[in-house]
C-alpha cells in the first residue's frame, strides 16, 4: 500500500476526523461552524483540520477573516478505487476457492 493511501486510511480511522470529513462533504464551512457540531474545543477541531490538510483530504480558501474548509475528492476516489480492487480480488479468490473445493469433492 502506498504511503498516501495508508496515510488517508489512518486519518479516516479517527472517528472525529472521519465525522469532520463526512460533514465537509455535505457543506464546506469554517472552523467555528464545524466546531459547533462537536463536543471538543475549537482548538481541537483546528488541530484535526491541520492533520486532514497535511493528508490532503481537505483544503481551504480564505473568505474574509475565515478559512472555509472543503473536502478534496481525489484522495477519497483513490481509496474507493483501492477498495474496489480489493473487492474484485476477494470475489475472484472466493470463486476460485469454491471451484477448487468442488473439484476436490468430485475427485
Amino acid at each position: 500500500m502506498d504511503t498516501a493511501r495508508a496515510n488517508a486510511f489512518a486519518m479516516l480511522a479517527d472517528p472525529v476526523r472521519r465525522a469532520m470529513v463526512e460533514r465537509l462533504v455535505n457543506r464546506p464551512c469554517s472552523v467555528g461552524r464545524l466546531a459547533a457540531g462537536f463536543p471538543i474545543s475549537r482548538a481541537a477541531v483546528s488541530q484535526h483540520l491541520k492533520v486532514l490538510l497535511r493528508a490532503g483530504l481537505v483544503s481551504y480558501r480564505k473568505r474574509g477573516a475565515h478559512n472555509i474548509y472543503t473536502v478534496n475528492p481525489e484522495p477519497l476516489l483513490r481509496l474507493q478505487g483501492y477498495v474496489q480492487e480489493l473487492s474484485r480480488e476477494a470475489r475472484w479468490t472466493a470463486s476460485e476457492q469454491r471451484r477448487q473445493a468442488a473439484a476436490f469433492e468430485a475427485a
